[in-house]
């Protein structure tokens, strides 16, 4: 019997690291459970730790380089993404741990895996091709091997810290279920549970979670026939729409979650009819309330820009354009801790001296605490191909 596969948009969505488009998921929320965060701050100067590639023995040249983009990061400085070769095109997650080059985590017996979400344990979840080409969703911890999280055709995008009344992690993701349709899922302890797809009583056809805190608030969208993709948070069960209208003028025809802290923040980006994306912050009203405003986020000048992660003090970091069409890694900051609103910086801008002929393009997750520690990937100035990096504080 065939297997089952995605569809093809939802495959480019699960690499779209490499090609720059940006609806993978990244983890968000912290070690801090529930309520706010502590207060932090961008430091005033970040240096660059490029994370490192493997050489690409494929291509009978030992040294050419290979193309690597990380998507989290956790308080331990461990960060998982993936790196592919020129060659062949393979892609394999991989795990950071301090020393270059990063482990190569490998895949399920395929050509490709990605390493999305990671919890304070640096357990990795992601996805990986099996040897027939299913793409299935994986959960590997530290210092152990890869193991698929489901039989069909899946990603696991997020992964929450034991915390509370709740002693085993939950993973979140997606599934193509037994009828094929593209339903939210969650794996606690290796038992799937599917997220209902109604908003209210009203039913949609398709469903995707892409990030869980630790109260086990998950954040995704749904899709139906009749309308574009709508940012949900699942609480208890339970879907509520994120609000398309933004207080601050834009109205969303069409909404994506990224990320949500342990405030209950959830980040994410839009599009109004005929405009480009804009990132966006949800606060709730109160610590992991379901009810909440959304903030449109300002961009650098140019035409786009996307939310990928938020920090449990509030500080969400993404990437823009500036008025040159050029993309940029960004952060924005609240005015106090979690607050609904947050100003931008280039990060770029924020490098020390000696690293300053490097462009960060994308910062894809955030430290809780202190001065945050962000990942994200850019060009070198030797003019390297895309690298995975780590700003640290200076």
């Amino acid at each position: 019997m065939q297997s089952q596969r995605f569809p093809r948009r939802y495959l480019a969505v699960v690499l779209c690291a490499f090609i720059g488009a940006s609806l993978s998921g990244c983890g968000g929320g912290g070690s801090d459970p529930g309520g706010g965060g502590t207060a932090q701050s961008l430091a005033t100067l970040y240096s660059v730790v490029d994370l490192g590639v493997l050489p690409d023995s494929t291509s009978g040249d030992p040294g050419r380089e290979l193309h690597s983009s990380v998507l989290r990061v956790n308080t331990a400085n461990h960060a998982t993404g993936a790196f592919r070769r020129f060659s062949n095109g393979e892609t394999h997650a991989f795990l950071f741990t301090g020393l270059t080059p990063p482990t190569d985590i490998g895949t399920l017996g395929g050509l490709h895996s990605l390493g999305v979400g990671m919890n304070e344990a640096s357990t990795v979840v992601g996805a990986s091709n099996l040897s027939d080409g299913t793409l299935v969703a994986f959960m590997r911890t530290i210092g152990g091997e890869m193991t698929p999280l489901d039989t069909l055709a899946s990603r696991a995008d997020g992964i929450n810290n034991p915390a509370g009344p709740f002693p085993q992690p939950m993973i979140v993701g997606s599934l193509l279920d037994s009828a094929g349709v593209l339903t939210a899922t969650t794996w606690v302890n290796g038992v799937r549970t599917d997220l209902p797809k109604d908003i209210g009583g009203t039913p949609f056809n398709r469903s995707g979670a892409t990030d869980v805190n630790d109260s086990r608030q998950i954040a995704g969208e749904m899709h139906n026939a009749v309308s574009d993709f709508q940012a949900v948070l699942w609480d208890s069960g339970i879907a509520f729409a994120i609000p398309s209208i933004a207080l601050n003028g834009p109205v969303f025809s069409t909404t994506f979650a990224r990320a949500i802290n342990n405030f209950g923040q959830i980040v994410g980006f839009g599009a109004t009819p005929g405009n480009p994306q804009q990132a966006f912050l949800w606060t709730p009203s109160g610590p992991n309330a379901t009810t909440g405003s959304t903030f449109a986020l300002p961009g650098l000048g140019g035409s786009s820009s996307i939310a990928f992660d938020v920090s449990s003090a509030g500080i969400v970091v993404g990437t823009s354009t500036n008025g040159l069409g050029q993309r940029r890694a960004v952060a924005w900051t609240p005015s106090g801790t979690n607050s609904p609103d947050g100003a931008i910086t280039d990060l770029t801008s924020r490098l020390v001296p000696g690293d300053s002929g490097w462009t960060i393009e994308f910062a894809t997750s955030i430290t809780d605490g202190g001065q945050a520690i962000i990942v994200g990937w850019g060009r070198s100035p030797s003019g390297q191909a895309q690298r995975a990096v780590m700003l640290v504080p200076q």
